[in-house]
């Protein structure tokens, strides 16, 4: 897509076998097509980089809320041929599973499957090239789900001496069917190199987003788990954006 991918997949190290490597640029198809408010979803043209989708969908009130770390950089094409993952993954999950219909162009010709709510007729095609790195065709256009954007948020942190106990309470949250935006675990090295930390403890962040309500119950819930394993956090600096008031 953007040419962010960390696995070398844009790199023209074909050795001998090749005379030589095509590079395409996607900058032009990056236009949000259609927006369908009703059901909550985009035909998105597959060169848009993470800032131009979100910015076009705005007006519609809706977000792909799809994060990952080269989200800058990073196409939506691109996020569907790696089976891209992001930072709210835990409750947004991953690109393919966003994807309605896809828009591929292959050696062979033009493939466009159809936009189901869901089905059960045999095959996905879509399956096909979700993860395919860009090795069976180009993808050019995609029917995707969105979300309506937040208006409650509430977030913080919560630090633990013990990362197995650490690892166990954030397994008991995804468990509990709490379902957080963010639920990302950093051991204290990881925690100290992106500042979310001193290095002397592992840190758990914890994000709770909704458009339709507030979220105190399952921020509160978490954190009994994140307690019965030995967890603490700031009350005082307990993020609570709209969990009281929306907006």
């Amino acid at each position: 897509g953007g040419g962010s991918s960390v696995c070398g997949g844009v790199e023209p190290a074909v050795g001998e076998s090749y005379a030589g490597v095509i590079s395409l640029d996607m900058e032009r198809l990056s236009k949000v097509l259609e927006v369908d408010r009703v059901s909550r979803a985009a035909r998105i043209q597959g060169g848009a980089l993470g800032p131009e989708l979100e910015a076009q969908l705005k007006p519609h009130g809706l977000t792909l809320r799809h994060f990952p770390q080269s989200f800058e950089f990073s196409t939506l094409g691109g996020w569907i041929a790696t089976r891209a993952a992001g930072h709210y993954a835990t409750n947004y999950t991953q690109i393919d599973d966003h994807v309605e219909s896809l828009r591929v162009v292959t050696p062979s010709g033009t493939i466009a499957s159809h936009r189901w709510p869901t089905s059960g007729a045999g095959p996905n095609p879509d399956r096909l090239f979700l993860g395919s790195e860009g090795a069976l065709g180009v993808i050019t256009e995609a029917w995707v789900r969105l979300h309506k954007k937040p208006t409650y948020r509430c977030a913080t942190t919560v630090r633990f001496s013990d990362y197995e106990k650490a690892v166990n309470a954030t397994r008991v949250i995804s468990q509990a069917g709490l379902f957080p935006a963010n639920a990302r675990l950093l051991e204290r090295d990881e925690a100290l190199f992106t500042e979310a930390g001193d290095g002397t403890k592992d840190v758990l962040v914890l994000t709770f987003e909704s458009g339709d309500h507030p979220l105190e119950p399952w921020m509160n819930r978490a954190l009994e788990i994140c307690a019965g394993f030995g967890g603490e956090w700031d009350k005082d600096a307990l993020q609570d954006d709209g969990s009281q008031r929306k907006g």
